[in-house]
């Protein structure tokens, strides 16, 4: 579909205040459709809710020039964006953002932030999360499947579905679900991860901590069977005892202990090798 604007000023998302590249009316929120909303600093609280979508909508594009807010803690955005294995909806705008992936499959397929701004995930899946700066918080209703996090800060609340892929090179985010740890899927290449999961959940096989990064466990389901450690690994705030099988030193590692972890088995490498693509070889 064409490519539709949002009116600058107008306080809702209904179809009379979208308009296409000539100022001709648009079709607005609707199945396929590619949105921006560039300008204007109103708060838009009304027609918010798309959920009778029958397929969801390829993008909508939120610029930074929009300086107002969408949504409210009294009601969300509500969609889906899932018309195409590349939908998306963006924000870069320094205002907030309150967000449901509500449709025929509660899904949003990529969501984009670079900003800012706050940003609510208040619903549904999301299946893959990049997010560069500003304030994102992902409450318990809602499922992250990827989540690549790469500055700012976050909150992801505790939620029973794991997150698969968690890649954090920047920031700080407060992680209260589990991560899969699959072998390479739970990297903290840089900035700081605050794990706190509840001991009701399962326990990530896996984490490495890169040279820049730092993983401080505050509560984990124990045992972990391999951490990759060439940062900062620190346990001196776990609420309850937790053991890694096996912790990997890398040359830059660091780990504080604490009265709570029981490292089983200590390997540290040595020469150019790699072992799991991550540090020296162990011997």
């Amino acid at each position: 579909m064409a490519i539709e604007y949002l009116d600058e000023g107008v306080t809702t998302l209904a179809v009379g205040g979208w308009k296409d590249a000539s100022a001709g009316a648009g079709f607005g929120i609707a199945n396929s459709a590619t949105l921006i909303i560039s300008k204007g600093s109103a708060n838009i609280t009304s027609s918010l809710d798309w959920s009778s979508l029958t397929e969801g909508v390829e993008y909508i594009d939120i610029y930074q020039t929009f300086l107002g807010n969408i949504g409210s803690a009294a009601g969300s955005l509500k969609l889906d964006a899932d018309a195409s294995s590349a939908s998306r909806i963006s924000f870069a705008g320094p205002g907030s953002l309150f967000l449901g992936a509500k449709g025929d499959n509660n899904l949003i397929t990529h969501f984009f932030m670079t900003a800012r701004g706050r940003a609510y995930l208040t619903e549904g899946t999301f299946s893959n999360i990049r997010f560069g700066g500003g304030t994102l918080n992902v409450n318990e209703s809602t499922v992250v499947t990827n989540a690549y996090l790469h500055g700012g800060q976050s909150t992801i609340g505790y939620n029973g579905a794991p997150i698969d892929i968690l890649d954090i090179d920047g920031g700080v985010h407060n992680i209260n679900r589990t991560a899969t740890g699959d072998p390479g899927k739970f990297w903290v290449r840089g900035g700081t991860c605050v794990y706190d999961v509840p001991t009701s959940s399962t326990a990530p096989g896996e984490i490495r901590i890169g040279s820049a990064g730092t993983v401080m466990l505050v509560n984990c389901v124990t045992p972990v069977a391999s951490v990759y450690v060439d940062g900062l690994l620190d346990a001196s705030r776990l609420k309850s005892p937790v053991t890694l099988t096996t912790v990997y030193y890398g040359p830059n590692a660091r780990i504080i202990e604490g009265n709570r972890l029981t490292i089983t088995n200590r390997v540290r490498g040595s020469g150019s090798a790699s072992v799991a693509g991550f540090l020296p070889q162990p011997v």
